[in-house]
């Protein structure tokens, strides 16, 4: 459900949450960047752009940075080495990566909770572990989600 929201641009970050005119703040709670959209806070807050760093190849980070949201999510399912490194859990850790940003984010905001910078990583990881062994890879489902128009 998740991805969908991200795919479809409907999480509520803080500018999402102002074009529904449900506050008047569009800045990011985080950094204090003047717009906390999606893709400020997957992809560019300090703090995420910290982790994506530590996982994506230097060559590829350009790519990264700048495909469209939904390009980007297939890319990282479809494609997995063209960001990262021959890591085959990729396609299943990344949503995962996307989630635990998402939810310590909103634990800094809303309970003060900063928590170590590299547990998102440990726990996707883990969570995409898991995720394999019960499911089985979420890669080909990925084109239902982010059907790009």
């Amino acid at each position: 459900m998740f991805l969908w929201l991200v795919c479809h641009e409907r999480v509520l970050t803080n500018v999402e949450k102002r074009r529904r005119r449900l506050t008047q703040v569009s800045s990011c709670a985080i950094c204090g960047d003047g717009r906390e959209g999606l893709d400020h806070f997957l992809r560019f807050c300090p703090p995420t752009l910290w982790r994506w760093n530590q996982l994506i190849r230097s060559d590829a980070s350009n790519e990264f940075n700048t495909l469209p949201i939904k390009e980007w999510i297939l890319a990282n399912f479809l494609t997995p080495t063209r960001f990262v490194y021959n890591f085959s859990e990729w396609p299943t850790m990344f949503p995962y990566i996307l989630w635990n940003l998402w939810k310590r984010g909103n634990e800094r905001v809303f309970q003060g909770n900063f928590g170590q910078r590299d547990d998102i990583l440990a726990l996707s990881l883990s969570m995409a572990n898991m995720g394999q062994r019960v499911a089985g890879s979420i890669g080909t489902e990925a084109t239902i989600w982010c059907q790009v128009e």
